[in-house]
């Protein structure tokens, strides 16, 4: 029934996702399909089974996390050493589960974005390079403090639950220092919040050093590096109170550690070779690379020590029970880091789409079709949270109660025997008062940390650049309008930084984070023709990067027609845009006279708030 129970609920997880991600990612419906073919095509679009893997992983990690926060809370509740040492065993056992299933998250993670930028990258750069960019500096923070959480844990247990574990002090301290050094890069922004004294001293919102560890290049390298130091955190633990029998133990050792030290080398090498190769390469050769290196070490290593541990002897037991009281709470903090990441991360899906409901297909024309600055966000992702936690607890404790009193059990929410069992509790109060000792008051410390997470997040969401991101301001588009020259290639200039979304990949002139062609002076190489065909069918043409020294290279961003959705410019926009092409460096040959043939008036987007 329990594995009955797992495959509903995946198959009850996947149906809404092919919602969510149809929304993000809609796939062309023909109208000679039948209902249940597009329903299918429907929901078989890019993003909708790396959403699946993604959120199947979460709910891993998820359920590991609380169940391990429950086993904490029980413990330090606890009124008995063989019930403390039950629920130190359990909170183990979750803490275990939710690391198993953290350390393959961010490739799942990173396959999810990597679909998403592949289907539009309009959307790929307004989740990682747009208003939300500031958003995952949060969730760096977040799943920082939930790996050096974990690691913790681990350290607490060899301390405690082990004997002669002064000999793992070197080992964890050099540990603790590589976690830390790499959670700072991790955390560390592209752009620095400054003051325009700061930024002339500076020479720009870029640090000359910070400004380094802030790409993705970077935080990719210290993201698999600590993956791999909490891997071998686990092992620590693992095999600190074993002895390997079998006779090839020392090659087996050696071997494990070469695989892990040659892996965190490559992954440290393409990490820095990722500074001098276009964002293409990095993505879909080094990124990748570095995480088929993880996964690899990973499979090999747990491989090699199950083998060579499994007939090993325990040199001492285990001593359970033992834990200090922090390290409960560290099981309720992972809990609470958890819940809130993936708020937030559902929060960043559903802002993505900004101002459309079904992407680039139907549009959110509300008035309140706005996504709201990620300081607003944080208060009702830690509102939902705490309630949350609040439902949570109150299961537990329908549990517990059904468990250890007799008297209570599910059929007393129906009102009338409720309503009984309330009435007889002052008795019942009496006789469990002489059976039960006094337990120790840590309710109130767990609802404390608990909060105290929660405002110290909030907090944190509130210091960071707050940016709403309201939909394009309508205005009308009349052709008629336009009078000269002049006027048609201000409209185009409104058109290319606003409904044409062009700014978002191309520069006009010299920058170093441009992801298309530089434009300065464009205008005098490019005929009309040329420049029609360009905006309308981009991919007849490959344009390479020849100014950088040695091989031309592709530029990374894919261009979208945009005459079509979601950019969706009409033809007399399409015009204007293309008089303001030619404006740069060139002629304009588009006459005012070529633009009033449609005289259609037709509402656009011009981008002004």
């Amino acid at each position: 029934m329990g594995f009955l129970l797992n495959v509903f609920g995946f198959l009850i997880m996947i149906v809404p996702n092919a919602w969510a991600t149809f929304q993000a990612s809609p796939v062309v419906l023909s109208a000679g399909m039948g209902a249940w073919e597009k329903a299918w095509i429907a929901m078989h679009n890019p993003t909708w089974w790396p959403l699946n893997v993604h959120r199947f992983i979460s709910n891993v990690v998820l359920g590991g996390f609380v169940c391990g926060a429950y086993a904490a809370i029980r413990y330090l509740g606890a009124e008995s050493q063989e019930e403390r040492a039950h629920y130190d065993w359990m909170g183990y056992v979750g803490n275990f589960i939710g690391i198993f299933g953290l350390l393959p998250l961010p490739f799942a993670g990173y396959w999810l974005t990597m679909e998403i930028y592949r289907y539009n990258q309009q959307m790929g750069i307004t989740l990682m390079g747009g208003f939300l960019s500031w958003l995952f500096i949060i969730q760096a923070v977040l799943i920082g403090v939930l790996f050096l959480g974990s690691n913790y844990y681990f350290w607490l247990g060899i301390a405690y639950r082990t004997e002669g574990a002064e000999r793992y002090k070197k080992p964890i301290l050099v540990m603790l220092v590589l976690l830390l050094i790499c959670f700072g890069i991790w955390m560390t922004p592209h752009s620095m919040v400054a003051s325009l004294q700061e930024a002339r001293q500076m020479g720009g919102t870029h640090h000359p050093l910070l400004g380094v560890f802030g790409v993705m290049s970077a935080k990719m390298t210290v993201s698999n590096l600590m993956i791999l130091i909490t891997f071998v955190s686990f092992l620590v633990y693992w095999r600190a109170n074993k002895v390997e029998t079998v006779r090839w133990a020392k090659g087996a050792r050696l071997t494990q550690a070469v695989l892990i030290v040659g892996a965190g080398i490559y992954i440290i090498w393409a990490g820095v070779y990722g500074y001098f190769v276009p964002a293409i390469v990095r993505i879909y050769v080094l990124s990748v690379s570095q995480v088929g290196t993880v996964i690899g070490v990973l499979i090999l290593v747990t491989i090699i020590a199950v083998v060579s541990m499994r007939n090993a002897k325990e040199s001492k037991p285990l001593h359970w029970g033992m834990m200090p009281a922090r390290s409960q709470y560290l099981l309720v903090m992972n809990a609470v880091i958890v819940i809130l990441t993936m708020s937030l991360m559902g929060y960043a899906r559903s802002a993505s789409r900004v101002h459309w409901h079904i992407y680039g297909v139907l549009q959110d024309t509300s008035p309140h079709a706005y996504t709201p600055a990620l300081g607003q966000a944080s208060v009702f992702i830690s509102i939902s949270t705490f309630l949350f936690f609040i439902m949570v607890v109150f299961l537990f404790w329908v549990i517990s109660r059904t468990i250890r009193r007799p008297a209570f059990s599910t059929q007393y929410f129906f009102m009338v025997p409720f309503i009984f069992w309330v009435v007889s509790l002052p008795e019942k109060r009496a006789v469990l008062t002489q059976q039960i000792s006094e337990r120790p008051k840590f309710f109130q410390k767990t609802m404390a940390t608990v909060c105290g997470i929660l405002i110290a997040y909030t907090y944190l969401s509130h210091q960071i650049p707050q940016q709403i991101s309201l939909p394009p301001k309508q205005e009308e588009f009349n052709p008629s309008q336009i009078k000269t020259q002049a006027d048609l290639v201000k409209a185009g200039q409104k058109l290319f930084f606003g409904k044409g979304q062009c700014a978002l990949c191309h520069s006009i002139g010299p920058s170093h984070t441009a992801r298309a062609p530089d434009l300065q002076g464009i205008g005098a190489k490019l005929t009309r023709e040329f420049i029609y065909e360009s905006l309308t069918q981009p991919q007849a043409y490959l344009y390479m990067q020849y100014d950088q020294g040695g091989t031309p290279r592709p530029f990374p961003a894919k261009m979208p027609a945009i005459n079509k959705s979601p950019v969706g410019l009409s033809d007399p926009e399409l015009l204007a845009v293309m008089s303001f092409v030619q404006s740069l460096g060139g002629k304009v040959t588009i006459q005012p006279e070529e633009v009033k043939t449609f005289m259609t008036t037709i509402t656009v987007s011009t981008g002004e708030p």
